[in-house]
């Protein structure tokens, strides 16, 4: 929703600045390029995020380190792979973020028992 928002704003400016002809021309041509190069570059970078949920989960947590879904999408996905005791900090992150959330209890009860 938040680049919703940034497209209308965007939009909005581009129309200001289309009415004057010595910024049609000149300015929004280079404007417009510079942010489709930008935005083009940050959209190949997340691709690689996407490789499987472990790799997503863990560029999402490093954005948002309080994330009960992403504390505990990286959690379930280290115990999978057998390493509990890093699983352990993240579940105790996602049960302090929903403490009524049994399943964040019970997942954190098995990396302590693993």
């Amino acid at each position: 929703m938040a680049s919703v928002g940034l497209c209308l704003a965007l939009g909005c400016a581009v129309l200001a600045l289309d009415a004057r002809p010595q910024f049609r021309t000149r300015v929004l041509p280079v404007a417009l390029s510079a942010i489709l190069f930008a935005l083009g570059a940050r959209t190949i970078r997340r691709n690689q995020d996407w490789r499987d949920t472990f790799t997503l989960a863990k560029a999402s947590l490093a954005v948002s380190p309080h994330s009960m879904l992403m504390n505990s999408l990286v959690a379930r996905e280290l115990m999978a792979r057998g390493d509990a005791r890093q699983a352990v900090p993240l579940l105790e992150e996602a049960s302090r973020q929903e403490p009524t959330k049994a399943r964040f209890h019970v997942l954190l009860g098995a990396a302590y028992y693993s």
